[in-house]
């Protein structure tokens, strides 16, 4: 079987869609990988192009607007698109209507599976979770502390700030980067930087050392207000610490507040109890470990069941597992 994946270029950098890459390769071989640079002023991907090529299937990453290409050039092989509810919730209906019935929706955040439905979309939801043999376990970090990668610029320091309780005597690590097109983020106040003994650091060219830093703080401040999966702080919960994330999808469809994480409304941020950190953060360890096992076996069976469905079957079998998981 010849597979095309059609992507972010961005994401070559990030490796988020590197383990769906990785069960296509596992199961079908050699792939093509295209990757889309005119974000950034780079080369657009020719899209009628790839589709003439007479590929065996297609699969797409995200991108709305290589999905509706897709849809334009009348594709006569089977497409798979797996949307990201951080971008898709933000697509329009005419979107939804000129890719319906050219591809079948992978979702990866029930919130947006049961928009899909309500569209009337072919679509399957799985729960992704990080293998937590793959990350070091947190050792004994200082009670109070918190890091926070700030990635965007609704969600920053002064939010942040707000989240911390009266006398709060730990520490903070901002890591520093924005996302492509967000610019360049804004340092602390000095006596800020003093008062909650803030520490600093911008993009690591080896993850490791980003890794190494991470897993020294018992709080985890998850960096976006919606996500599509949420790797980074997936990640957090299998080292075993506490995430700290907005009372939206995809944070809220993992965590529950106080048990395995603790919640924020973005709107209103206010003082969390950030006491029981440690234990909260062992539960979140515990939640990712008995939820790899069933993300293991629906990666290997259900996940594939349903990519290779022929088109036209009906796939309803498949997606009564999704909506049990709903339900």
């Amino acid at each position: 079987m010849t597979i095309a994946f059609l992507g972010h270029s961005y994401h070559q950098r990030t490796a988020s869609s590197g383990f769906m890459q990785d069960i296509l390769r596992e199961a079908y071989g050699a792939m093509d990988c295209f990757f889309d640079d005119s974000w950034a002023g780079g080369i657009a991907l020719d899209v009628p192009g790839i589709v003439a090529r007479g590929y065996d299937h297609i699969h797409i990453w995200q991108m709305e607007s290589l999905a509706a290409a897709v849809a334009a050039a009348g594709p006569s092989v089977p497409v798979t698109f797996y949307p990201m509810l951080d971008s898709a919730r933000m697509a329009k209906d005419d979107f939804w209507r000129r890719v319906a019935g050219h591809m079948r929706i992978v979702c990866f955040s029930r919130t947006l599976h049961l928009q899909m439905l309500r569209r009337g979309l072919e679509s399957a939801c799985f729960e992704y979770m990080p293998d937590p043999g793959s990350q070091v376990p947190v050792a004994d970090p200082e009670p109070e502390s918190l890091f926070f990668w700030q990635r965007r610029r609704d969600l920053g320091w002064p939010e942040v700030r707000r989240l911390l309780p009266p006398g709060f005597a730990g520490r903070v690590h901002l890591h520093m980067h924005l996302d492509p097109t967000y610019g360049t983020p804004e340092p602390p106040p000095a006596e800020e930087i003093a008062r909650y003994r803030i520490t600093t650091s911008t993009w690591f060219e080896d993850r490791a050392e980003l890794d190494a830093l991470t897993r020294g703080f018992a709080g985890y401040v998850a960096p976006r207000l919606h996500e599509g999966i949420g790797m980074s702080f997936l990640e957090a919960m299998a080292r075993g610490q506490c995430v700290i994330a907005a009372d939206n999808p995809t944070m809220n469809e993992y965590i529950t507040h106080g048990v395995n994480g603790l919640l924020f409304t973005p709107r209103e941020p206010a003082p969390l109890d950030l006491s029981r950190m440690a234990e909260i953060g062992r539960r979140a360890r515990q939640g990712i470990e008995a939820g790899f096992e069933r993300w293991e076996r629906d990666r290997r069976g259900r996940l594939l069941d349903y990519i290779d469905a022929p088109r036209g079957a009906d796939t309803a079998l498949l997606r009564e597992a999704s909506l049990a998981m709903i339900a």
